[in-house]
């Protein structure tokens, strides 16, 4: 196909009469389309598969997939990071799929992606994924490849979990920070979790883990919003400090992070899932936190740095919570940390602990 000019809105979709599935081939740029967008498989009988081969073929504007339908992103080349028209924001409707099958690194650098109940299936080398939404139970899958990238030099690098159902991720993410964004700022990844359940039960399952490509140290992790990111995978050594501005961070298995991992709470919450055995170089709390741990969970800390003013709360189901400092604690940090609403103590061994005592009543 050939197409030009601003304005438009072009479907895709199968014969309404008909039966059967339909192929569309992007194979040569959408020149001049601003503000357009294309509907694949809106209507008919039967899905459309869409093949995006020329890096420019998709419009300024939005590109929409809906039921059963797929597209494929499949350019040989750079895709959306060179088109002169405009960003093109993709959005999966619920049941359709996204596949990325590039013969080389597709970078959708700044490039808007949204995952409504929608899967997207990694199959040939791995994207660079900076300005992704998903929600309402929407998954990236493993298929042949087992990590995607995010970072490189974008200006947004941000994913963001929304809608009424947890999502899902099951590969692992490499954080990649060429340099810095147009605000002079390192390009962390902020994973924004709303709180799409209601309740403690996670948002957003992160199956696979997070690590640093070597030589890029500039590389880091926030996670952001009320929700609750459920790690099941491991956060590596490598990078900037991994902050947690809002909501809880669960640990959900052991050796989710490593004691060469700086972790730091900004009004945010660490959880340790029940009998998980974690360790910490050094969490530093500088606004009001917490850290929850549930039944038999054990977090190391070589060093605990709490700042004047601030209070870190931690939930236990028992007395000796299970947290364990290894480096020696001063006084005044001792009177920040607070036990299920009680004064702490250390035992010999760094067990931050309750402080109980009894009241006797003389008449």
């Amino acid at each position: 196909y050939e197409m030009k000019g601003s304005g438009a809105a072009v479907a895709f979709e199968t014969d309404p009469d008909g039966a059967g599935a339909a192929t569309v081939n992007f194979n040569s740029a959408a020149d001049g389309m601003t503000d357009s967008s294309f509907m694949i498989g809106s209507g008919g009988t039967g899905p459309v598969t869409a093949n995006v081969i020329h890096k420019n073929a998709l419009p300024g504007g939005t590109t929409e997939v809906y039921g059963d339908s797929e597209l494929w992103l499949s350019a040989s080349t750079v895709f959306a990071d060179g088109i002169s028209h405009g960003k093109s924001e993709i959005v999966m409707r619920p049941g359709s799929r996204l596949y990325h099958n590039g013969a080389s690194v597709i970078r959708c650098q700044n490039q808007p992606i949204v995952l409504d109940a929608a899967e997207l299936l990694i199959r040939y080398n791995s994207p660079y994924l900076n300005d992704l939404t998903l929600k309402n139970g929407a998954c990236i899958a493993r298929d042949m490849v087992s990590y995607v990238q995010a970072g490189h030099v974008a200006d947004i690098c941000r994913w963001r979990i929304t809608g009424e159902r947890a999502s899902t991720n099951d590969l692992n993410v490499v954080l990649v920070a060429w340099g810095r964004n147009a605000d002079g700022k390192a390009t962390d990844l902020t994973v924004d979790v709303e709180d799409v359940t209601c309740d403690e039960g996670a948002d957003f399952v992160m199956n696979g883990g997070f690590s640093v490509l070597a030589g890029y140290p500039n590389s880091g992790l926030i996670k952001s919003g009320a929700g609750t990111m459920r790690l099941n995978g491991s956060i590596s050594a490598g990078g900037r400090t991994t902050c947690i501005t809002g909501g809880t961070l669960m640990l959900g298995v052991s050796a989710a992070v490593s004691d060469g991992i700086d972790l730091s709470l900004q009004g945010g919450t660490l959880a340790a899932a029940a009998g998980t055995e974690n360790a910490v170089k050094t969490l530093f709390v500088s606004e009001d936190s917490a850290v929850k741990m549930e039944s038999g969970a054990s977090l190391r800390l070589k060093n605990l740095i709490v700042d004047e003013g601030v209070t870190l709360e931690i939930a236990s189901p028992r007395p000796n919570t299970g947290v364990i400092v290894q480096s020696a604690l001063d006084v005044e940090t001792v009177k920040r940390i607070r036990i299920n609403g009680h004064e702490c103590t250390v035992r010999d061994d760094g067990t931050l602990s309750e402080r109980t005592g009894m009241a006797v009543l003389v008449r």
